[in-house]
């Protein structure tokens, strides 16, 4: 059981730097320079408690994240276009990387159960959404895209 609650925590450390990621993405940074994740390198982000986690564990999940993001960035852009009730270019950046993930892990991480997903994201979505609202809002986004099936 303690090695199932280790593995989810080292999952949720992943999507954390897998959002980093896919906001350097949006700003303009290349894939390539982000996969290296040269910023995970830092010890900052495995200090105290987290030193003793799987860290190469860690670095292989968040870099598929953000290799299925940054390959299909087109195609989850083209989805949220569908799923977003606003004009999808009043998403904050911050905001639309916590899409991109939640879409990712959504449609190219079959193995993970959608509600896992979702609830991942939304929880992040309460620690970086740009509003203290913008939970409810990823949620909102993300369950109407789990009950379509064409994703």
């Amino acid at each position: 059981m303690r090695d199932k609650l280790l593995i989810k925590y080292d999952k949720t450390i992943a999507r954390e730097i897998a959002l980093q990621g896919i906001y350097q993405l949006l700003q303009g940074q290349p894939l390539e320079e982000i996969l290296k994740l040269e910023w995970t390198d830092d010890e900052e982000i495995f200090e105290d408690g987290l030193k003793y986690r799987n860290k190469e564990f860690i670095k292989s999940f968040a870099k598929k994240l953000l290799e299925k993001a940054g390959q299909n960035l087109e195609e989850i852009n083209e989805i949220i276009d569908k799923h977003f009730t606003k004009n999808p270019e009043t998403i904050s950046t911050i905001d639309k990387a916590l899409i991109i993930l939640g879409i990712t892990s959504l449609k190219y991480f079959k193995d993970i159960p959608p509600a896992v997903s979702i609830d991942e994201t939304v929880t992040l979505a309460k620690s970086f959404g740009s509003t203290n609202y913008m939970y409810k809002v990823v949620n909102k986004i993300l369950d109407s895209i789990n009950k379509n099936q064409n994703i």
